[in-house]
Parts: structure tokens; C-alpha cells; sequence
């Protein structure tokens, strides 16, 4: 489907389809998720969060997407994943919240 080869398939699709059927394709898929999960784990890391939460929050993060994109592939309709943003959104700003609470009580 040329659509789909633009628009890109979702991880998730692949790794389902694939994990049972092919050691090397289970194992090239885990690699991107780890490799995707790095990316904005940095990006957390660059905004001054320990490294530990900006982990948690970069798995919890790239989870809701791509569980978000099978939604909107399913839908044919990116409403979903409209909402989804909009509520990462909201859990950074909580927890960069907390973040620099607690930096604050530390010194």
C-alpha cells in the first residue's frame, strides 16, 4: 500500500507480526525501540531530568504513541493520537513540575 509506505508503519505492527517468526527481526526490532527510546530519553536528560525518571518518561512516552499509532492506523482518523499528545503534554509538565520541586527542597 503505497499510503502506508509513506506515512510509515508503527513499530508495534511489525514487532507483533514478527517476534514469533523471526529471531533477527525480533531482535532489529528491539534494537530500534531501544534506539527510539534513547532519542527522547536524551531529550529529557537535556532538560535537566535525572536520569532515571527521563527513562520511565521516555518509555511511558514512546508507549502512548505507538500504541496510538495501531489506534489511529484502526480509526483511519489521528483524533486519538491528537488526545494522547495532548495528555503527555500534561504528565511532562506534572512531573518537570516535580522535578524542580525537588530540586528546590535539595538545596
Amino acid at each position: 500500500n503505497p499510503k502506508i509506505a509513506h506515512d510509515g508503519i508503527p513499530l508495534a505492527l511489525i514487532s507483533l507480526e514478527t517476534w514469533h517468526m523471526s529471531e533477527q527481526l525480533r531482535l532489529a526490532c528491539k534494537n530500534a525501540y531501544e534506539e527510539l527510546i534513547m532519542i527522547v530519553r536524551e531529550k529529557f536528560i537535556q532538560s535537566n531530568w535525572p536520569p532515571e525518571e527521563a527513562t520511565e518518561m521516555a518509555y511511558l512516552v514512546f508507549s502512548m504513541i505507538e500504541g496510538g499509532s495501531i489506534i489511529v492506523l484502526t480509526y483511519k482518523s489521528n483524533e486519538s493520537l491528537k488526545r494522547i499528545c495532548k495528555s503527555i503534554i500534561e504528565l511532562i509538565k506534572l512531573k518537570q513540575k516535580e522535578i524542580r520541586r525537588n530540586l528546590r527542597n535539595e538545596l
